[in-house]
């Protein structure tokens, strides 16, 4: 061994032994860093001093009244030590065996230091520092540290906690129960036979109680509880406990609630709770089978064709439609139902061609079977809430034709805000489409988007401007279609409050306001086969660039061309198929990156199986498919650690046909 080596050995043994200062250890760090073999030899001892320690464990007693009375020393002085001893290993196996034999013998409880901690099941672009232990998927981690220095890291312990680690951050693993978190963010999903799993930092604990949290350490100190209760106890304080809906900020001497907004607002949850209910409480109550009534939370009307005759109907006080065009007509209908589409089966919603599990009740929602509507006082559900201000969209991520409907099965479904006196803003179909008024009456025209089928739905994004009052579902039938098969259903409908998922616009310019990981806002037709999809695109701040989203047929099932991705390193399309955990990168990549606050013109080509990127009308990259990825599919823009603006967004059809050429007019959002 060279002497640089044995230097080099000498220092890793005297910083396991605690012999370091924090310069020494520091400078010790640095050189592991920048040098494979040094980083490989550092490896090598922890990883001899790790065994050494377990063997230890397994055989001798912690206690201080041991065998004769005599003190048990467990943990070596030094490494070097402990390498004199693994010499002969082989010579003290027996020694060992008697030592077990005698401890059983004597009937004395001690306790194995674990050795198995946590086991990495997950990495989302992640990066690490100097760790402690491998950090590939499936990894086992043991005491000692992990340093995450871009992307995400889930982990499940031993005890059963699940967690989501946050980069950059510095996560230091004690035992299955506790962990110290140096810096970073956390989530935590902890069972009931893990209750007592904690965190703590330099200034607070925080002990679990059966429930799901997340908390951060840094500039900002918080903690905020998910479902259930925490235990949250300052270094120079108190206990304080926590419980769903609460976020706190701590330091060292205190804790300080602060009521969580509210994010959204499940519609079908209001149907079992009659007017004058707080929100919060209305939210927490979701009754499978509930019908809407009148005279519930929020439900302004329900009108069904056969009990009110005529096209022309009054969807909201003062607000009359011309529902013709959507193909209204007379027939019997079974109600709005939250989470199913009859209040009598209580069959349950699906859009989806499988169930996650056998035993899945489907899906969360609101089935309105044709012909019908239900319209909702959004200024009732404000007051309710104390959200007068704070702005609305209402979402929809799944809707169409119910799953046990044959596969011809076909319906139509709308969204129409209003405000006392005229329509401000409609959606057929998952599309904003111009409404006219003739002598006070409304209507959608001729040419509506594609309605949806079964296994095809669409998805409605509905901002709401400030002056919106009532929010009208409508559930029809095409003309020509089979009414008794027009089982409509709003999968995943509610009301977003703030920004959606970050989104805003201002003066018609779609802005994405956070910096988080993968933001994406999709709209337009399943349907759509060959197209140009284009738009404007500003970098506000953040790592990377744009997400250009097609072919999209839900989450599970899409590709992207990620422009400045890998933290602006390059350009490259990235697809997933069913049954992918994630996203991959695909085919040829670009050297391409963005510059912060420039437009670019932004253009992609879909053609067969070709994918082709241009920028300032230059190509950039173009992709040939293997015949796997989607023929068809919704559009979408989306970001990765970055903000960022678009505007004068477009789709045409390769004859040039407009099939989308705005998100919403400016008073919309």
């Amino acid at each position: 061994m060279s002497d640089d080596k044995t230097r080099l050995s000498l220092l890793i043994q005297e910083m396991l032994d605690g012999r370091l200062d924090r310069s020494q250890r520091s400078d010790l760090l640095q050189r592991v860093e920048s040098d494979e073999s040094a980083r490989q030899e550092y490896l090598d001892q922890i990883g001899t001093h790790a065994a050494l320690k377990a063997v230890l464990a397994d055989c001798l007693p912690h206690d201080s009244d041991a065998v004769n009375d005599q003190p048990v020393e467990t943990t070596p002085r030094s490494l070097s030590r402990w390498y004199g001893i693994a010499i002969a290993v082989a010579s003290l196996a027996a020694a060992i065996l008697v030592c077990v034999l005698v401890w059983s013998n004597s009937q004395r409880d001690f306790t194995a230091a674990p050795v198995h901690f946590a086991e990495i099941t997950d990495l989302r672009e992640a990066s690490f520092g100097l760790c402690d232990f491998a950090t590939t998927p499936g990894a086992s981690l043991t005491e000692g540290t992990l340093r995450l220095q871009a992307g995400e890291v889930d982990l499940k312990f031993a005890c059963g906690a699940k967690m989501t680690l946050v980069a950059p951050a510095v996560l230091h693993l004690k035992t299955p129960m506790l962990v110290g978190l140096e810096s970073g963010r956390l989530s935590c999903d902890v069972p009931e036979d893990a209750i007592g799993f904690q965190v703590e930092s330099t200034e607070y604990t925080v002990t679990d109680l059966g429930t799901r949290f997340e908390l951060e350490v840094g500039q900002r100190q918080w903690v905020r509880v998910l479902e259930g209760e925490v235990d949250v106890e300052p270094r120079e304080s108190t206990v304080v406990r926590l419980v769903k809906g609460q976020t706190a900020s701590v330091t060292k001497r205190r804790v300080t609630r602060h009521e969580v907004p509210l994010q959204e607002i499940p519609l079908g949850n209001l149907f079992d709770d009659p007017k004058g209910t707080p929100l919060r409480t209305a939210i927490d109550t979701d009754t499978r089978g509930a019908t809407a009534q009148a005279n519930g939370l929020g439900v302004e009307r329900v009108v069904r064709a056969e009990e009110v005759p005529g096209v022309i109907q009054e969807i909201a006080p003062g607000v009359r439609i011309d529902l013709e065009s959507v193909g209204w007509c007379e027939m019997s209908s079974r109600g709005v139902v939250n989470d199913s589409w009859c209040p009598y089966t209580l069959r349950p919603i699906q859009t989806r061609e499988t169930r996650d599990t056998e035993d899945d009740l489907g899906e969360q929602g609101i089935g309105i079977h044709a012909c019908q509507f239900v319209t909702f006082d959004i200024r009732e559900i404000r007051e309710a809430g104390s959200i007068l201000k704070r702005p609305l969209a209402f979402v929809a991520d799944r809707v169409g034709v119910n799953w046990d409907r044959p596969d011809d099965s076909q319906v139509n479904l709308a969204v129409i805000a209003s405000n006392g006196r005229e329509v401000t803003a409609a959606w057929v179909n998952g599309n904003r489409i111009e409404v006219n008024e003739t002598d006070g009456v409304a209507t959608l025209g001729e040419e509506l988007p594609r309605h949806a089928w079964r296994f095809s739905p669409v998805s409605f994004f509905c901002p709401l401007n400030p002056g919106t009052r009532y929010v009208t579902l409508i559930s029809s039938a095409p003309k020509g279609a089979k009414l008794q098969d027009a089982h409509g259903v709003f999968s995943g409908a509610r009301l977003k409050v703030g920004s959606v998922r970050g989104w805003s616009s201002r003066d018609g310019h779609l802005v994405q306001m956070r910096d988080s990981a993968d933001q994406r806002f999709l709209f337009g037709d399943v349907g759509w086969g060959d197209y140009e999809f284009s738009f404007e695109a500003k970098k506000r701040f953040g790592k990377e660039g744009f997400l250009v989203i097609v072919r999209c047929r839900d989450a599970n099932e899409f590709c992207w061309v990620n422009i400045g991705g890998w933290q602006n390193q390059r350009t490259q399309v990235e697809r997933k198929l069913v049954g992918e955990r994630r996203q991959h990168p695909i085919g040829p990549e670009s050297d391409f990156v963005i510059e912060q606050g420039r437009w670019y013109q932004i253009r992609v080509r879909c053609e067969g199986h070709t994918l082709s990127l241009f920028v300032d009308d230059e190509l950039v990259l173009q992709y040939e498919d293997d015949g796997n990825m989607q023929s068809q599919g919704k559009v979408g823009i989306g970001t990765w650690s970055t903000s960022a603006v678009f505007r004068n967004v477009e789709v045409k059809s390769l004859d040039g046909d407009h099939l989308f050429d705005a998100l919403a007019g400016p008073e919309a959002h």
